[in-house]
């Protein structure tokens, strides 16, 4: 297996599999604001992010990846070169077999507020087809800066771990969902 490729797997393995274990629960505090704001099929990258980083904190990582036979030389080579938001973005977003919208948005404005609403409802629409990220800009901004966003909000759509597409500003539904069908058909 490809070296990268093997890293791409550990991350997700990161993800997925702190769902199932009972051993570290997310401190409720530190991701309460963004859980309270998933709804539906949409995910905010702020709690994949938390994850992670709970797991470096009560160093469990090697633990829940010996479950998948995980190298620990390729899982030092994750931990020092990829932040817990990098890997989050990377199992989220990038290793996703669906195509992925994210979109990038500043908590608390009116431009969140309308784009959320269509989010939300384009996700149960599209679920299983599309998945859906969001992610604030203001607590990930170098994941903002390494995408490249200069205006809020902007909705990339990525498929087989390539941007396809970008549409800045506030967009109407029916503009989306004519991008969305595009992608998936």
């Amino acid at each position: 297996m490809h070296k990268h490729s093997y890293l791409y797997v550990i991350i997700a393995s990161l993800i997925h599999l702190t769902a199932c274990t009972t051993q570290v629960e997310p401190d409720a505090s530190s991701i309460k604001q963004d859980t309270e704001e998933r709804e539906g099929p949409v995910y905010n990258l702020n709690d994949s992010t938390n994850i992670i980083r709970l797991l470096i904190k009560e160093d469990c990582i090697i633990d829940i990846l010996e479950l998948e036979d995980a190298d620990p030389e390729q899982l030092n080579i994750l931990l020092n070169n990829f932040s817990p938001a990098q890997m989050a973005f990377e199992s989220e977003v990038l290793s996703c077999t669906l195509p992925v919208i994210v979109h990038f948005y500043k908590a608390g404005s009116d431009a969140y507020a309308s784009m959320h609403k269509i989010i939300k409802e384009l996700a149960c629409t599209y679920e299983n087809q599309i998945k859906f990220v969001e992610v604030n800009t203001e607590t990930l901004y170098t994941i903002a800066q390494q995408a490249e966003v200069d205006q809020l909000p902007t909705l990339m759509f990525i498929k087989n771990r390539h941007e396809i597409e970008r549409l800045e500003g506030i967009v109407d539904k029916k503009e989306i969902e004519d991008r969305i069908k595009a992608i998936i058909n």
